[in-house]
């Protein structure tokens, strides 16, 4: 619920301190900050969570992970983010899909973007190009 997000904060962080070793608590923390809008809280909780309980290797917190970049406007750390993902488990069809969508968006935001320069412009349309390969992969997967 968004009205009791202050409450489930403080509540988590101290399960967290009262017992760090539990790697939900590190998750349900980023979700609250995620859904706060706090994203480098969110991001650190869940890079924590990574490093700590899954040595960078799991994909379903690299996809929470891409999903705050996401959220944030960061999408090409979303993309690197699930590029990693994806060398894990190639054929995880939902983390092709969501590279796509990053790559889609960062491309609409530079070329919409006011202050762009020659070089971003051909940034854009490339991210743009391999989105449009990873979208026709996917079909090709139905």
């Amino acid at each position: 619920e968004h009205g009791r997000l202050l409450e489930a904060k403080n509540i988590f962080t101290q399960v967290r301190e009262a017992i760090p070793d539990v790697p939900g608590v590190w998750l349900n923390l980023g979700h609250v900050c995620a859904l706060q809008f706090q994203y480098e809280n969110a991001l650190k909780m869940y890079n924590m969570c990574l490093k700590k309980f899954h040595h960078g290797n799991d994909v379903t917190v690299q996809l929470l992970l891409a999903r705050t970049f996401f959220d944030s406007g960061r999408f090409l750390d979303g993309k690197n983010t699930l590029q990693k993902a994806i060398r894990i488990a190639p054929r995880n069809l939902l983390l092709w899909y969501n590279l796509g969508l990053s790559q889609e968006q960062f491309g609409i935001k530079t070329l919409q973007s006011e202050k762009r320069t020659v070089e971003e412009v051909k940034i854009a349309v490339a991210e743009l190009e391999q989105a449009l390969g990873v979208f026709s992969f996917l079909s090709k997967k139905r």
